[in-house]
């Protein structure tokens, strides 16, 4: 998302375009709008993508709104976001996608993992077991070696009925990342500045 300010301020000026004419922007730049604004919600940005989901037009206007609800730095509107997603406020068939793009969210991936332990019999009896894959794709981007290990000894105690190859595929890209994570995290610092 980038931290520069100037960027920001113009993806909040045509957000607020947005809230006046869903075709005040093109779509294509609408995306990009929507996930800079939400990156840093507060409580009231927050309630507005969700507002603006609820309100939508069209699938995909609902979709990119509601997904932007597991992009905010705060875990505690993440976390409501996962709440939501096992309302019927989310389709079914959407839910599991949003829920492993919080599960992306590095501000938030250790509590959204806590969140999907709490509510593992939930979630595997409300979804298609085919399914579940789908959101343990989510872990794919966690670096933390603590939390890589809670996930894979949770996934070994927990086998998902089917996907078998899809889960071990993102056990195996995670510890990809943890071990990249652990070799640059020294170096990237300084080679960024």
């Amino acid at each position: 998302f980038g931290n520069d300010e100037g960027r920001r301020a113009q993806a909040a000026a045509h957000f607020a375009a947005l809230g006046e004419d869903p075709d005040a922007v093109d779509a294509d730049l609408a995306d990009a709008v929507v996930r800079v604004v939400a990156s840093t919600a507060d409580q009231e940005t927050w309630d507005e993508l969700r507002r603006r989901a609820a309100a939508a037009r069209t699938a995909q206007d609902t979709l990119r709104h509601q997904g932007a609800l597991a992009d905010a730095q705060d875990p505690a509107l993440v976390l409501r976001f996962c709440e939501l997603c096992l309302t019927d406020e989310i389709r079914s068939q959407d839910a599991l996608f949003l829920l492993a793009r919080a599960l992306r969210n590095r501000y938030a991936a250790a509590e959204v993992w806590a969140f999907l332990t709490e509510r593992w019999d939930e979630i595997t009896t409300r979804f298609p077991s085919s399914t579940v894959p789908r959101l343990i794709d989510g872990i794919r981007g966690v670096s933390d070696r603590e939390l890589a290990t809670a996930i894979a000894t949770f996934l070994a105690e927990h086998p998902i009925k089917q996907g078998t190859k899809p889960v071990q595929q993102h056990l195996e890209r995670m510890w990809v990342t943890v071990a990249l994570a652990d070799r640059v995290r020294g170096e990237l610092g300084a080679a960024l500045a």
